[in-house]
């Protein structure tokens, strides 16, 4: 995995001196959380296990995970990684504190996290977007601004520990209509 860098963004290894930062950005925000597979940090010992569960991620060889940070300050914004494949086809999940949102952030970080995987040989991506309701456009937006193609399918809910359902949407893009 290789650092990227965008007009307005450092895309880099998340590391154990950015615990502090992650738990008050957007794991200990319920409202970031409510978009996210994982449900919101309680305290710092949950997000010093989940940057544990980093670091231990980076020894393997198909880990593909950048702390998002801003170009200009230095300021650790969000998260952008390869939640996981399916069918060997790398799905991109991603966050940011809530005082980052609708400013773009996050569609500039996915387009450089999908050319880096089509340039490493993919020929299919999929974004998944997590949403409070199966009709939310909100987490839609990022993923649809660039440049995938149709919805595939809605899955069934999962619920999180304080039973709040959480619907995904998993978006899908090729390499031959990036490139177009």
């Amino acid at each position: 995995m290789k650092e990227l860098f965008t007009p307005r963004l450092h895309l880099r290894y998340i590391t154990e001196a950015d615990t502090p930062r992650i738990f008050s950005c957007w794991a200990s925000d319920p409202e970031v959380s409510r978009f996210v597979s994982w449900n919101t940090h309680q305290s710092i010992s949950d997000t010093e296990a989940y940057v544990s569960f980093i670091m231990n991620e980076y020894k393997k060889s198909d880990c593909y995970r950048w702390g998002i940070e801003l170009g200009d300050t230095g300021e650790l914004i969000g998260i952008i990684d390869v939640v996981g494949y399916d069918e060997g086809m790398p799905v991109i999940g991603y966050c940011s504190g809530k005082a980052y949102w609708g400013r773009g952030f996050m569609t500039e970080a996915l387009k450089a996290v999908t050319a880096l995987l089509f340039e490493e040989g993919f020929e299919v991506l999929k974004i998944e977007a997590v949403k409070a309701t199966p009709h939310d456009p909100c987490a839609s937006v990022c993923a649809t601004s660039t440049g995938v193609e149709a919805q595939l399918f809605v899955r069934l809910p999962k619920f999180d520990a304080g039973l709040q359902a959480k619907f995904t949407s998993l978006y899908a893009t090729s390499r031959r209509i990036w490139v177009i």
